[in-house]
């Protein structure tokens, strides 16, 4: 089953995406706009990786700008929440890839920080 991308939420500030199956696929910065929402021209879109779950018996990768962000070889979840001020920050201007290498489900949640219209 190839991987096959859901966008569960996007709104002005937050984005859910969830994977399922295995393969591979790359989020562009551009496709985590909102209905309306525009990558603005000033500034370069960032957008933080805030929460990541897996579900999979294999390896799951996520890599930005071509450095591993995210890896495990099972099932898998970080969360950042409002006792938690650490985000993954790091190439934050970069698409996301990601990679499963059994099938499984990856489900993710950005953050846009800056470089969109509305936030």
């Amino acid at each position: 089953m190839p991987l096959l991308r859901k966008i569960l939420k996007a709104d002005p500030r937050e984005v859910i995406v969830k994977w399922t199956g295995s393969g591979t696929d790359t989020l562009t910065m551009a496709q985590l706009t909102s209905t309306g929402q525009s990558v603005q021209g000033t500034l370069n879109p960032i957008a933080n990786i805030i929460s990541v779950s897996v579900s999979t018996a294999g390896a799951c990768t996520i890599t930005r700008n071509s450095e591993v962000a995210f890896q495990t070889n099972d099932n898998f979840e970080f969360q950042t929440d409002g006792m938690i001020t650490a985000v993954v920050d790091e190439n934050a201007g970069s698409a996301i890839a990601v990679s499963l290498a059994a099938l499984g489900t990856l489900i993710i949640r950005v953050k846009k920080m800056q470089g969109y219209s509305g936030i």
